[in-house]
C-alpha cells in the first residue's frame, strides 16, 4: 500500500473497526477525505457525495452528471436497427428481495403497459436466476419478450439506451438508461430515503413510490403507465417521430 504513493482516500462510511483504520494509516495518503459531516446532514442524493469529496480535494464545486462513452462500451453512435423500434423495456427484478416487483404487479404493469401503447413492444429484462419468474410474468400476462442480459453486459447497455423508456425497480438500470437520457420511471420503497440518494438523474425521468417503506409492494401500476406516456410524447417530441411501426422483435432485443 506505501508503495502506490496515494494521493487521496475517500471514506464514505465513518471507518467502524480497527483493521479498517490500521489499513488507512499504513496508506499513508496525503489525504483522507472524510465524509461523515455530509452523511450527517439531511438525505441528498448520493452523487452529491461525489461533489463533496471532490471539493475537499480541492475541485471547485461542480455537477456531477453521467458521461458516457459508447466506444468504451463497445458501442457505436449509430443506432441501427435498435432505433428503428419502439418498445419499452421493464425491470422487475434487484438484487435484494425486498426490491423485486412481486408477479401480479409484473402482470398488471405488462398489461396495462400493453393497453395505453398496443404499438410498442414490451421486454421483460431478467438474469439467468430471474428467467424463471420474467417467464411466469410473461406468460400470465400473454404480452412481452424475454431479454435475457446475462454476461452480456454491452447488450444491456444497448437495449437501455435505445428503448422508448425503461421501467425499473431501483436497481443500476435505472442509471444506465438515465446516462443516456432515455426516457425513465423508478419504482421505490416509500422510505423517505432510497428515492432522493439512488433515485433517476437523466433529462426525463419520474419516481413512482409503493406503499411500504419496507418494499416496492404496493405501488400504483396507473400511475407508473401515466408516466410512461408523458415521458415517451415529450421525448418524442424532442427528437421527431422517426420509428418505424415495421421492426421485428428479433431486431428489438437481439444481441
Amino acid at each position: 500500500m506505501r508503495r502506490e504513493c496515494l494521493g487521496h482516500i475517500v471514506t464514505w462510511l465513518r471507518p467502524r473497526s480497527e483493521k479498517n483504520r490500521v489499513l488507512l494509516a499504513l496508506a499513508a495518503a496525503r489525504q483522507v477525505v472524510d465524509l461523515r459531516d455530509f452523511n450527517a446532514g439531511p438525505v441528498r442524493p448520493k452523487i452529491d457525495a461525489c461533489s463533496a469529496a471532490l471539493t475537499q480535494i480541492g475541485v471547485p464545486p461542480t455537477s456531477l452528471a453521467y458521461d458516457v462513452h459508447l466506444s468504451f462500451l463497445g458501442l457505436s453512435s449509430d443506432a441501427g436497427n435498435l432505433e428503428k423500434s419502439r418498445y419499452i423495456l421493464i425491470n422487475l427484478f434487484a438484487a435484494d428481495i425486498e426490491r423485486n416487483i412481486d408477479h401480479e404487479a409484473g402482470v398488471r404493469l405488462l398489461q396495462k403497459l400493453h393497453a395505453a401503447i398496443p404499438d410498442a413492444a414490451l421486454g421483460v429484462l431478467c438474469s439467468a436466476a430471474t428467467m424463471k419468474s420474467a417467464r411466469t410474468v410473461v406468460d400470465a400476462a400473454g404480452i412481452g419478450e424475454i431479454v435475457n442480459c446475462e454476461g452480456k453486459l454491452t447488450h444491456l447497455f444497448s437495449v437501455c439506451r435505445h428503448a422508448d423508456a425503461v421501467v425499473s425497480t431501483d436497481t443500476a438500470v435505472v442509471h444506465i438508461a438515465g446516462a443516456f437520457n432515455t426516457p425513465v420511471v423508478g419504482i421505490y420503497q416509500n422510505d423517505g430515503v432510497k428515492p432522493l440518494q439512488w433515485g433517476p438523474r437523466g433529462a426525463a425521468t419520474a419516481v413512482v413510490l409503493s406503499a411500504s417503506a419496507q418494499n416496492v409492494d404496493g405501488f400504483d401500476v396507473d400511475e407508473v403507465v401515466g408516466h410512461v406516456l408523458a415521458l415517451r410524447r415529450d421525448a418524442r417530441n424532442h427528437k421527431g417521430d422517426c420509428a418505424s411501426h415495421g421492426a421485428q422483435a428479433a431486431h428489438r432485443f437481439g444481441s
